[in-house]
């Protein structure tokens, strides 16, 4: 689920499935991807920024659920440069749930 913000309040998270996009979610979305039993890692990505990677593992029957979201809670425009431009994969964060 992507919980909302202000930030990117309007755009669209790529969701990366083992390297590959396999669909997008809006704010206060919820999506469901199909996967095979085994070791996986997921990510968001929107422009040239990202998350962090969280690897999992599924089994048949097993639904793993994630929340998604912007990392920038409060408004520090250094912090948001910097997250912008040094630490690109900070910029959003997705946490197991």
């Amino acid at each position: 689920m992507r919980s909302s913000g202000r930030a990117d309040r309007f755009r669209a998270y790529k969701i990366i499935l083992d390297g590959k996009e396999v669909g997008e979610i809006g704010e206060e979305e919820t999506k469901e991807f199909p996967t095979t039993s085994g070791q996986h890692e997921i990510s968001l990505k929107i422009d040239w920024c990202g998350s962090n990677v969280v690897r999992f593992t599924a089994s048949d029957g097993q639904v793993s659920m994630f929340d998604a979201k912007n990392n920038i809670r409060s408004f520090n425009r250094y912090r948001m440069l910097w997250q912008l431009f040094f630490a690109r994969n900070t910029y959003l964060l997705l946490e197991p749930r």
